[in-house]
Parts: C-alpha cells; structure tokens; sequence
C-alpha cells in the first residue's frame, strides 16, 4: 500500500494502520489444519505529514507459529522522509515487523514517543535471519520527545547509524493554523539525508529469490510539494550516498 506526498493529521487513533488479515480456510479442506496466514499488508510511505495522531504509523505483522510452510512473512514496509510531528507515538511496529525507517522528522512539543519496537520485531534467537530480519533504522532525527529514539532492545545490527537526537528541526511554522514543516536555513534536516540503500535484486541469487528484502532503495527525487531535492548551496553536504545533499523529512528546503 503507498501512501505519499500526504497530509494525515489529527485522528484519535492511527494515522495509517497496516495489519495481517484473517487466516485463509483450509484449502483444500482437510489438508490444512491450522489455515494459511495471509501476508501481512506492507505499507510504502514517503514525504508524507503526520500531525497529532493517537500513532502516526503502526505496522504489525502476523503471529511466529514455528512452521516453515504456515509461518506468515515479515512485512518489508517502507517508511522514507516523512515528517511526524505531535503525535502520541510516531510509529509503532508490532508482531515480527521489519520496516526500513529513513531520513524521517520524529518530533513533539515535549511529550510524545518516537518510535516503539515490541519484542517480536526485534529478531528472537530462535529466529534466524534472512528469514526473519529485524526493523532497520537509518538516519532519522528526533527531536522535542518524551523518549528521543525508540523503545526495545535494538540488535546492533538493526542499527543502520546516523540518527540525530535531540536538534531542533528548525520547521518554519509547525502550530495551527500553518503547518508548514519546511525546515530553516540551518536546520539538521538540510542536506543530511541517506540517498539510497541497499542494492538492486539479483534474480538468480538464491537468498533474493526467498527473501529479496527491499532492493535498492531511493530518496525520493522531489519533495511533498512537487518540488525537485536539490543542493542547498549554503549549507555544507553531510548526508550519505551517491546525492549527499538531499534533505531528510517531507519537505525540502529550496
């Protein structure tokens, strides 16, 4: 499911919310006792504004029932330059969900959680990789939180690097009635982004062929507003890849 360039606020609940669906009936009957797990909907998301929800993005997978064949896969969402702002909890992963979160605004007005990881996502031991990979985060700043970061024990290798802590984003005018996320002139969101991660999938690998993970993943090219990411000439370049100078969060600076 994508979701972008998109302005989700002020639900009680969830901004997005995606779930496993309902066991499938034995097919055919008789042969399947315990049923055959639907896949889990995976969300694709970027420069997307999420404002004062209950969660801003909650992603659960399906239950581990310890069978191979029955075994729901993890969901692969992608979760890529948005901006979460005054939300209760920014994003939530549930039940063995194994996202990429990059290049996102997680911020608050002094309360709030970013990003909260439950158990199941976090690669039990029991549970072996590429199977089973755990979330990935890379590159997001948090700012203005109860908890700048994310709740869970994060393995070391589901920690992609980079997050900024604790900085001001510098947004022009984030309150009502504006809600103009558009960072400042020296803001840490501005020529900071990872500009692609990954690599493309090799249809003759065997590993790809079971579990292609995501590929090779872009920052988007333009921003929520149609505009195109570019260098800001002022500001020295410190993001990662191939287009250093591409902001993190919805919206670029030009």
């Amino acid at each position: 499911m994508e979701v972008s360039n998109s302005v989700i606020r002020s639900s009680r609940d969830f901004g997005l919310r995606a779930v496993q669906g309902p066991t499938i009936a034995n097919v055919p009957m008789g042969t399947n006792p315990l049923g055959i797990p639907r896949e889990p909907a995976e969300l694709q998301v970027w420069n997307t504004i999420l404002v004062a929800n209950g969660t801003g993005i909650q992603q659960a997978g399906g239950p581990d029932n310890a069978n191979f064949i029955l075994e729901s896969l993890v969901p692969r969402s992608l979760i890529l330059n948005n901006t979460l702002h005054a939300n209760t909890t920014a994003i939530n992963l549930l039940q063995r969900s194994g996202p990429l979160i990059m290049n996102n605004s997680i911020t608050g007005n002094g309360a709030g959680t970013g990003i909260t990881i439950d158990g199941t996502s976090l690669n039990l031991p029991f549970e072996t990789p590429p199977q089973h990979e755990c979330p990935l985060l890379l590159r997001n700043l948090f700012f203005g939180l109860a908890n700048n970061g994310f709740t869970g024990t994060l393995p070391t290798r589901c920690l992609g690097g980079q997050e900024i802590l604790g900085v001001d984003p510098r947004y022009t005018s984030p309150a009502a009635p504006d809600f103009n996320f558009r960072p400042a002139v020296g803001s840490p969101l501005v020529d900071s982004a990872v500009s692609e991660f990954g690599r493309p999938i090799d249809p003759l690998s065997f590993v790809d062929f079971f579990d292609p993970l995501w590929g090779l993943v872009n920052t988007p090219d333009r921003d929520k507003l149609g505009a195109f990411r570019r260098d800001h000439f002022g500001t020295s370049n410190i993001g990662i890849g191939q287009r250093p100078w591409l902001d993190m969060g919805a919206i670029e600076l030009v």
